[in-house]
């Protein structure tokens, strides 16, 4: 029997949650396609998530033609997945075909079409979407090892974990898997949206090793006190996770249980005050990175590599704390923090700028510490500002170009207790930063 090969171009798959979606339709098109619809969902399913037709067609191998009757294809695009199934037939391989050619309303080409020879009454399903989330993540179409996918989900989901357990992307080929939040049309949701996970204890659960996955615009909610991503049971690497967009509101982002977690990356994420970014921080977990988000807890991390860029830390924690690797901190707010924002423990190095630190209790604490009895190398620190008056032996702020002891209001904040952490236009900081290139300085 033929062997079955995936679409051999980026694509995109469909998730409702209505009924009349199923794993046997197409439930997908390439990215092409649907970027040349306009995002149209009526194009590649009816409006409850069904296939657009279905039947059966027979395949012949030397034309390399699908034909069925009755004008069944007379709504195939371009780009659009067909599920076959043999049916009464032998010779062609079950999968999802990208349609390539429409030679008539009874009569369409694929590309990549595994078969054996010619072939009669193979069934078909037209476009549609799955209403499974977990058999669409772990059907044939959407492996990544080649090409890259989005599994596009238009509801929210509840009741069921998503596992991730098998068929990330490739490293070397810059391919990844995807689960992305969208409205109800299937386009992609903007900032500050998201589609909730709601399973049980663990919504997003690693359980095997995996590389390259994605996800966007998700709120993974816990209903006990584990984490949205869990490596609960995972046996190998979890490794090269991009989270964009997402919600965070369990006790944890990530939950280690067992195996090894790696390079994590973070952008414009957003985690409650209850929500710390991982369950256990004395672990070495390879390289964590955090852009543009916001959160009340700290970042905690025995990892080799730490960068936090661009995020607002709103809380009465400490910040950032680095232990053993290097950690880098760049254009970050610390507001309202108890301690201190930044802590270096246990021969951790640190290279930090360009940041606004404004404690809570700017006479007791350091906006920069290194513990003297566990050493810690700090390799650059300037341009930054605090309101901090505390120069202890610790105290490892440094740079002609910091601002140390500045008041509340020359810091300059809008207003941070409403949300609001834009500068005044006469704060300090204005033009005060170290230029990021250096051939401009």
């Amino acid at each position: 029997m033929a062997v079955y090969q995936p679409p051999q171009a980026d694509t995109v798959h469909f998730f409702t949650d209505s009924v009349d979606g199923s794993i046997f339709n197409g439930c997908g098109c390439t990215k092409a396609a649907w970027i040349a619809s306009g995002y149209d969902r009526t194009k590649f399913m009816s409006s409850n998530g069904d296939d657009l037709s279905f039947g059966l067609c027979d395949w012949n191998d030397t034309t390399k033609i699908l034909t069925t009757v009755g004008n069944r294809f007379a709504n195939a695009v371009i780009g659009m997945l067909i599920a076959l199934d043999t049916g009464n037939s032998t010779n062609v391989a079950v999968g999802k075909y990208e349609i390539t050619e429409l030679v008539d309303a009874n009569n369409v080409k694929c590309a990549d079409l595994q078969a054996d020879g010619d072939d009669t009454n193979c069934a078909f399903h037209l476009g549609g979407a799955s209403n499974n989330i977990n058999s669409l993540y772990d059907d044939d179409s959407t492996d990544a090892a080649d090409f890259s996918r989005e599994i596009l989900i238009d509801s929210d989901i509840s009741g069921v974990d998503i596992l991730p357990d098998t068929g990330g992307g490739t490293k070397t080929k810059n391919t990844k898997k995807c689960i992305v939040g969208c409205d109800s049309d299937f386009v992609e949701l903007t900032k500050g949206n998201y589609r909730s996970i709601s399973g049980t204890i663990y919504p997003l659960k690693f359980t095997a090793s995996i590389v390259n996955l994605e996800f966007r615009n998700l709120h993974p909610i816990s209903s006990a006190p584990r984490g949205g991503f869990s490596s609960y049971a995972a046996a190998g690497v979890i490794e090269t996770v991009i989270c964009k967009n997402c919600k965070f509101t369990g006790h944890y982002a990530v939950y280690h249980s067992t195996g090894s977690l790696k390079d994590f990356t973070f952008i414009d994420c957003v985690f409650s005050p209850s929500t710390a970014w991982c369950n256990e921080t004395t672990l070495n977990f390879g390289e964590f990175v955090f852009i543009g988000c916001y959160t009340s807890k700290a970042i905690e991390s025995a990892s080799d590599f730490v960068l936090v860029n661009r995020c607002v830390f709103d809380g009465d924690n400490f910040g950032v704390c680095g232990s053993g690797g290097l950690l880098i901190v760049i254009e970050n707010t610390f507001y309202n923090q108890s301690v201190n924002p930044v802590s270096l423990v246990l021969g951790g190095r640190l290279v930090e700028f360009n940041n606004i630190y404004q404690l809570a209790d700017p006479a007791n604490f350091e906006a920069i510490l290194r513990f003297a009895a566990t050493g810690g190398t700090v390799i650059y620190s300037d341009y930054s500002i605090t309101n901090s008056t505390l120069g202890g032996v610790d105290e490892a702020m440094g740079g002609e170009h910091c601002i140390k002891g500045a008041t509340v209001a020359q810091i300059g904040l809008k207003d941070p207790d409403n949300g609001d952490f834009r500068l005044e236009l006469d704060s300090l900081a204005w033009n005060a930063g170290r230029k990021t290139l250096g051939i401009i300085e």
